[in-house]
């Protein structure tokens, strides 16, 4: 189970646990120790990997679907399987993290991670890249949720905020790299340079993990996890799978209807199960914890496709080089490289709910911004909406963390911190589907490149418009949110 912490007990120091194999040492304000840098850099280069792998693919959709010579729809699955895959296992691999090792699942993540990036690269058809994108997930998904526990592991709680607003700041990185270096790429060596070089990354991180301490746990796993673990994770792939494609297959609404019902009978297993994947029980006894998680799940879902859909923009009405249009998207992960560290350091002076809430209300006014695109709009139209996204994002997500891990154990973080995450890939997963689905209603078969302007410009304005209501509804859970306890 997972034990609700008061917010003295945040700030306390750190308390040696027999079910927490790495030690936690004291931080000095001045300089850390050589294991405690290890683990922030590790951590941070694992959080600028995994969003570059996102972004730097958003501005190759188009050479994919002509390389390929498939409709756009099918070559957004590059995109989406990521997004889909990470969503399911998210929580999955914390709670293996806790069963198993954070140290081991780094190493094991790394090395799937690299190995379906060669892959990807050498990929005949599109259908061996989507699967090898979504073998990269997997990686992922063990890399994303473990990673900052793990090292958060070797400090006390009372700096807590301030790694949080540092990895944040590197998943910003990893946004801002996407774009420009994905955008040169694409034009230079093509799409398949940017898995190639990814590859070799990754045998940075092995290196410098081995020479973290092991943290092996030797514990068999309960027959309830897999089966709990089994019905989640069809039940999101249903769900997802069914959402994309519901004007594409004739059975794609059974799909979604019979993965929202796995859902819930997931809930009543976890429910009633001593040793749960997800603790649902937490969502009960803490107001905080469930409506930070949904908030996150509603923001993701209204800004995740917004680097697609106006990249696409960029590229196909506007007529930008990819590596142009890379340049004008990096202006929102800029924003939050430089306001994430100090969100971060904030939410451990300030409540972290009304600093979040802040951020939600700018992302809201962003996304109602960029809703009103037309054909002929202004790119500095543009760039202000993507500037005030990046303020907003920068403002929420450091913080919406640390409300997050405040209401739980240090030795359940990982646990916590794989909720968040299958919420943001929900989140994402989901506002990709609903990008896709309105896309599908606008291109039908053709490529990107075919569809007539005026056409995908009216498709994306109706896409912006679904993600400002979901952004709105985040910003009134996060004002509850802050009046609760």
């Amino acid at each position: 189970m997972i034990h609700m912490k008061s917010s003295k007990a945040n700030t306390a120091a750190c308390v040696s646990e027999a079910s927490k194999p790495v030690n936690c040492e004291k931080t000095s304000k001045s300089r850390m120790t050589k294991k405690q840098r290890l683990s922030v850099i590790v951590a941070a280069i694992i959080s600028v990997t995994t969003p570059f792998m996102s972004s730097a693919l958003n501005l190759s959709v188009t050479s994919i679907s002509s390389d390929f010579s498939c409709p756009a729809t099918t070559a957004t699955w590059v995109l989406n399987i990521y997004t889909l895959v990470f969503a399911s296992l998210s929580a999955i691999m914390g709670h293996m993290a806790d069963q198993r090792g954070k140290r081991r699942l780094i190493l094991a993540g790394t090395v799937l991670f690299a190995i379906a990036g060669l892959f990807c690269a050498f990929a005949p058809n599109v259908y061996v890249l989507i699967a090898a994108r979504g073998a990269m997930a997997v990686g992922t998904s063990a890399l994303y949720t473990t990673s900052v526990t793990f090292m958060l592991m070797h400090f006390d709680p009372g700096v807590k905020g301030r790694l949080l607003g540092i990895t944040s700041a590197a998943v910003y990185v990893g946004l801002s790299l996407g774009p420009v270096l994905g955008g040169f790429l694409n034009d230079t060596i093509g799409w398949r340079g940017i898995f190639i070089i990814i590859s070799i990354v990754c045998v940075l991180v092995i290196v410098l993990t081995l020479q973290l301490d092991d943290d092996t746990v030797e514990k068999q796993p309960d027959a309830s996890d897999r089966v709990g673990s089994t019905i989640f994770v069809v039940a999101m792939v249903l769900g997802m799978f069914g959402l994309t494609e519901l004007n594409q297959l004739p059975w794609s609404w059974a799909c979604l209807v019979l993965g929202i019902c796995m859902l819930v009978i997931f809930a009543a297993y976890e429910w009633r199960n001593e040793h749960p994947v997800i603790n649902v029980h937490l969502f009960k006894t803490s107001p905080t914890y469930t409506l930070s998680n949904l908030s996150a799940l509603l923001n993701y879902g209204a800004t995740a496709a917004i680097s697609y859909i106006v990249a696409l923009y960029l590229q196909n009405v506007m007529g930008f080089d990819s590596w142009l249009a890379g340049l004008v998207m990096v202006v929102v992960p800029a924003c939050q490289v430089v306001i994430a560290p100090i969100s971060g350091r904030m939410s451990d002076r300030f409540p972290a709910t009304r600093v979040s809430a802040a951020g939600l209300l700018v992302t809201a006014i962003s996304i109602i911004v960029l809703a009103q695109i037309k054909v002929d709009s202004s790119l500095m139209l543009i760039i202000c909406g993507l500037v005030l996204e990046g303020i907003g994002m920068g403002f929420f997500a450091a913080p919406n963390n640390n409300a997050i891990l405040s209401c739980v154990d240090r030795s359940h973080y990982s646990e916590a911190n794989s909720m968040l995450a299958t919420m943001r890939g929900t989140g994402q997963s989901t506002s990709m589907a609903i990008a896709i689905l309105m896309l599908n209603f606008a291109a039908g078969s053709q490529t990107v490149a075919q569809i007539a302007p005026d056409v995908l410009t009216g498709a994306i304005s109706n896409i912006l418009l679904v993600c400002s209501v979901l952004s709105v509804v985040a910003l009134l859970l996060s004002l509850v949110r802050c009046g609760s306890k």
